[in-house]
């Protein structure tokens, strides 16, 4: 009998599992509530990331990125601000949380490890850092994009425009080439 193969049935299966962690609501709920806020404020951390990459280009393209741009520009703004503020406060909350869990459950302590503990640990550092930032020194994220603008460019003599988003940038692409090694 030849095979099937159905990319629609495969997505229809993976993507709640991958968006949602639907097997863990199902299995392992009190686990789902501090996972699910975590995975779910990195992803949104992820098209902040996009969407940062996306306003770099359109102003590469002219477009105003910004409240008085209107149109697309306002658009990318708005969602980059929205994806920024809940993706770090999401991300935090959980990574908080399945710290909280490795330090206090009997049931898992078995399973901690001391690499457990600094991953969660080095999240926390990067997105408190991140989010401070956020708060403290570019609520628009104006200076982000204006690094991502300066590395799209190859513009590396831009100033980054804060320390603050300098270390978040560090923390950031240190995080992400840490994370792949774990």
């Amino acid at each position: 009998k030849k095979r099937e193969f159905s990319l629609m049935s495969e997505l229809k299966g993976m993507l709640p599992e991958m968006i949602f962690m639907k097997a863990l609501w199902e299995h392992n709920r009190p686990l789902w509530y501090r996972s699910f806020p975590f995975h779910f404020g990195l992803y949104l951390l992820i098209g902040w990331a996009g969407l940062l990459i996306a306003g770099s280009i359109a102003s590469l393209a002219g477009v105003q990125v910004g409240p008085a741009g209107g149109g697309p520009g306002a658009l990318i703004h708005y969602l980059t601000i929205l994806s920024g503020a809940i993706g770090f406060i999401l991300a935090i909350l959980g990574a908080f949380a399945l710290l909280h869990r490795r330090l206090t459950d009997d049931e898992v302590q078995n399973y901690t490890s001391a690499a457990h503990i600094f991953n969660l640990c080095f999240f926390i550092a990067a997105l408190l850092v991140g989010f401070f930032t956020y708060i403290l020194a570019d609520q628009n994220f104006v200076f982000a994009r204006g690094y991502v603008y300066s590395l799209i460019t190859f513009n590396l003599n831009s100033p980054v425009g804060s320390s603050a988003v300098a270390a978040e940038f560090f923390l950031f692409s240190t995080l992400l080439a840490y994370v792949p090694l774990t």
